[in-house]
Formats: C-alpha cells, structure tokens, sequence
C-alpha cells in the first residue's frame, strides 16, 4: 500500500492511499484519508495499525499552530482509517514526523519557531500532549528544523536545522522534561541542511543541502555513536547548471552501494555510487518526469522507487537496475491534491 501526504486545497482531500502491484508497477487509489489539512509528512506504525500525519499550518497570531493527528486503520487493504486524536505540534509548520528507534515515540520537526519535539504514544495509538521539545538557541526566526531521526539504537536523535547549517545530537532527558543538545555538526556556511540518512550502519552519514545543491559526508570517527566528523561536500547537480534548484530528499538504497537525491528545480534525481570509503561518486543524473520532486521512496527490495511531484500533481514510478542502481521510468499518474510524502507498507496478496 502506497500512502501519500498531501498539500490540500479543500476538505475533501487528505491522505491518499493506493495499493501499488510490486510485480506490475499498476498503482490504483483505493481511498482517501479526509479530515487533515497539508499532511506534509506521515508515519505508519511498524504493524500497519496507525497511521500519523504533521499538519503544516501557520498562523499569524499563534505560533503553535501546527498539529499531529493520529488515525486508526481499520482496514489497510482498502486504506480504511479513523481519526484518534489531534494535538499541537508545539510550533508552526511542521513538516517531518518519525518513529524513535523503539516504535513508542513520534519524533517531529516543526519548520518554524526552531523547536522539535518527542511525543509519546499511548497504548491505543493517540498521541499523548505531553511532549519532550527542544528549542534551538536565541534568535530561533533563523532556524528552520527540517528533519529528526533516531541515531541507530543509541537513544540519541539527530535533527537537521535548514536555517543554521547544522545537525543537533539529542539526548532525551525524561527527568527534565526536554530534549538536550549533546553535539553539533556542522556544514558549510548557507548550504541548508535538510534530510539525512545512514549507511553501513551508520558508519556513513550524509545529509542533503537544500540551498546548497550538495550532500555533506560525514564519517564516524569514534566508538560513540555521535562522533562524526565533516569530509565534504558532493553536488547534486550536473556540470554547467546553473538556474535555481534546491534538494529535496535523500535515501540511500536498501541493498546496493548507492544513494539517491531528488532536485527540485532541476526536476532530476541524483544517483551516487558510495565508494568503500563512504566518499560519493555522482553517476548519473536523471529526469524525474514531472514538476518539483519533493519526497522520494524506496520499496523494501529497491526493485521500485517513487517520486512525489509537488507542483506537477503527479507521481512518477521508476524500476531501478539491480546492477548498477539506475532509475528506468515506468509511468507518472496524475493526483487531485499536490503529493508531497509517500509511504510504502507491504502487505500479503
């Protein structure tokens, strides 16, 4: 089942879901998820159960205006769910939510007001309004949290700030009711981080720039699994381009030594082959078919990988080379509300 966040333009839209032939590539909308404005990003649970979803809002008189809204499936083959609850995402325009490593907490980024979050969830998958939040330090108008992951099975998280050019290493401190910042990575002056991600076990990190057009390399360098030092920067883009782009997502495949990086402007995806000693080597950059690639997914397999077109309200299915990681184009479908997040669940036929 294919689930995709949305902006929306009226209340009859929301979530999307489609059941995706993993075989075919046949992608068929099966329902529509209402009841939740600009679900921007989304996370289903690990068994399929519930389903969470940011809504990025803003206001101008009220700088909590973002909110999380969980929902009960109850019927995942035809993309059945109830609404369970809603709560303040802590800050405005929340735009990323995860899962801890252990599955019991949401992790959410909120775009303005520089504060992310940790949200426990109750038993019957609400979500509970007693969050552990971390605000960026003064002049918090310059930050702009994108992303928040867990750091491997550490218990420490890792969130990227867009506005100043830095990844923080979390430590949640129940105690004290907060997330605490244990470390700072840093990547050149204005490159904007904005979504990261790991491989060989965490051995490697890169984190994608937004307004520089380039993946930043960091290395673990010690036995704590937050000692990374910074080793460069890779562009995203081909030799010679230079109108506006800015990256959007980032993934490293599942099985095969490459990692991928869509950019919205230039509407291609990056393909990088990552050499053995983490370093990247651009292979090939190719078009994505529609108008603004804004998220980006694997399947389990890396056999198939999907792209959200924001502006073009379009998805494009591409099947990916098993030798070299090379996305081959299948299709691109049109959508009713702009697709921004997608999420892949496996089911049994």
């Amino acid at each position: 089942m294919l689930f995709v966040g949305n902006y929306t333009q009226d209340d009859s839209q929301g979530i999307d879901v489609y059941r995706f032939n993993g075989q075919s590539g046949k992608l068929t909308l099966v329902n529509t998820i209402p009841g939740v404005k600009n679900p921007s990003y989304i996370a289903l649970s690990p068994d399929g159960g519930f389903l969470y979803a940011v809504e990025e809002l803003t206001h101008r008189t009220d700088k909590e205006a973002g909110r999380i809204s969980a929902f009960k499936i109850s019927d995942l083959k035809r993309g059945k769910a109830q609404k369970l609850n809603t709560v303040s995402s802590a800050g405005e325009a929340p735009c990323y939510i995860t899962f801890d490593a252990g599955g019991k907490n949401l992790l959410v980024a909120n775009y303005l007001g520089g504060r992310v979050g940790m949200w426990p969830l109750k038993s019957d998958g609400r979500v509970s309004d007693s969050p552990l939040l971390f605000q960026a330090p003064a002049e918090k108008s310059a930050s702009h949290m994108h992303s928040i992951r867990p750091l491997g099975g550490s218990g420490l998280l890792l969130a990227a700030d867009l506005g100043r050019d830095a990844l923080y290493v979390l430590s949640p401190d129940k105690a004290q009711r907060e997330l605490k910042a244990t470390a700072l990575l840093k990547v050149p002056a204005g490159s904007g981080p904005r979504h990261f991600d790991f491989h060989d076990d965490g051995a490697f990190l890169y984190a994608g720039n937004e307004k520089g057009n380039t993946v930043s390399f960091f290395r673990r360098v010690g036995p704590a699994p937050a000692q990374y030092r910074y080793e460069g920067d890779f562009s995203t883009l081909p030799d010679g381009f230079g109108e506006k782009s800015w990256v959007g997502d980032i993934h490293v495949h599942p099985r095969l030594p490459y990692l991928y990086v869509s950019n919205r402007g230039h509407n291609s995806l990056a393909r990088f082959k990552i050499e053995k000693d983490g370093r990247l080597r651009l292979e090939g950059v190719t078009d994505v078919g529609g108008d603004y690639p804004r998220n980006f997914v694997l399947d389990r397999e890396g056999n198939f990988l999907l792209v959200a077109h924001q502006k073009s309200f379009s998805i494009s299915l591409f099947r990916v080379d098993a030798r070299d990681g090379s996305p081959h184009i299948v299709k691109t479908i049109k959508t009713a509300a702009s697709p921004v997040c997608l999420k892949l669940f496996p089911i049994n036929n």
